[in-house]
């Protein structure tokens, strides 16, 4: 998966993530404002074809999840959905699971390259039973040919000697490869990359033909909302600023500016000082310097939006659309 590409990054006004997570899917469809708005209201869903799915079965597969997470999913009921975090025994957040149960099965949606780090710590065979095919000595215990072993699997799959604090769920670990989850040599299941990758190919022959609906993915990047949120804010200060002090400066001048093109005086704040003016006036000026590069800002950021990353920010502010 780590080329996979949605299709649905086709649908016009798409905008592909940047981030490293979401690679492969779409961060909005031209309006993420808009966007965000549907998926709450329960109008929209979220592009998760880049991300890995697992399923869960067994008749204890539920109450193996509610001991296991802190969710309570013993009496998940067929069709509803529930959101689940594995903790560690200090009580930190380890992983994070959005699933549903479909009466015989539990589906999980897990983060990219997830499905190793899973298989490798919750395998679905325990242990296997093997041979020995010629006389061995392992760490000082001996074993002779044609002896009876039985391998834990989740045991070998959480060895601090292959894999750096075992117990962890770590995404990205080197050496899934020596996982015995699907056990290993000769045996090794000749279908554990088609179990892989089955449900991403599901998943993505799916959200093909799903067109009709409306698509909603994460918002801007927090920094965008926040330079946005301060940009606005200093447009709008500084635009009072200047106004206040070319008032204070009009009062301190000699001659004032009270006159409104003689049709009425406007009361002034400041007393006739020259100094003052004088220092009034700078500071308008600069200031109004200050006003004009914060909209040749503005400007520029629109036209970011309407030709680099081709949403619907632009539009959406000549056209009135309300945000």
């Amino acid at each position: 998966m780590d080329d996979y590409r949605s299709p649905l990054l086709d649908l016009p006004g798409a905008v592909a993530s940047e981030g490293p997570v979401d690679a492969g899917v779409a961060a909005h469809y031209g309006d993420p404002l808009r966007e965000q708005r549907q998926l709450a209201k329960g109008a929209a869903f979220v592009d998760l074809s880049h991300r890995a799915v697992v399923r869960i079965s067994g008749s204890d597969r539920l109450s193996w999840l509610h001991n296991l997470t802190t969710q309570k999913l013993d009496a998940l009921a067929p069709g509803a959905s529930a959101e689940a975090l594995i903790l560690s025994p200090l009580g930190h957040v380890e992983h994070h699971l959005q699933l549903v149960d479909d009466g015989e099965s539990t589906w999980a949606h897990v983060e990219p390259g997830a499905v190793d780090e899973f298989i490798r710590l919750f395998p679905s065979a325990h242990f296997v039973t093997r041979w020995v095919d010629d006389n061995v000595n392992i760490q000082g215990i001996q074993f002779a040919r044609s002896d009876t072993v039985i391998v834990i699997i989740p045991a070998a799959n959480r060895d601090p000697n292959v894999y750096p604090l075992p117990g962890t769920f770590m995404l990205g670990r080197p050496g899934h490869s020596r996982s015995l989850s699907f056990s290993g040599g000769s045996h090794r299941c000749i279908g554990a990359a088609l179990a892989q990758y089955e449900l991403d190919i599901a998943l993505e022959a799916f959200l093909q033909h799903r067109g009709a609906l409306l698509l909603a993915n994460s918002d801007a990047p927090r920094w965008q909302r926040v330079a946005a949120r301060v940009s606005h804010g200093a447009l709008y200060a500084v635009t009072i600023l200047v106004a206040v002090l070319g008032w204070a400066h009009s009062g301190a001048h000699t001659p004032d500016y009270s006159d409104w093109f003689g049709l009425f005086h406007v009361p002034q704040i400041t007393s006739p000082d020259k100094a003052a003016a004088r220092t009034y006036e700078d500071r308008h000026i600069f200031f109004a310097y200050v006003l004009l590069a914060l909209i040749a800002i503005h400007v520029a950021a629109a036209a970011w939006h309407r030709f680099v990353r081709r949403d619907r920010v632009t539009s959406r502010m000549i056209d009135g659309v309300p945000i």
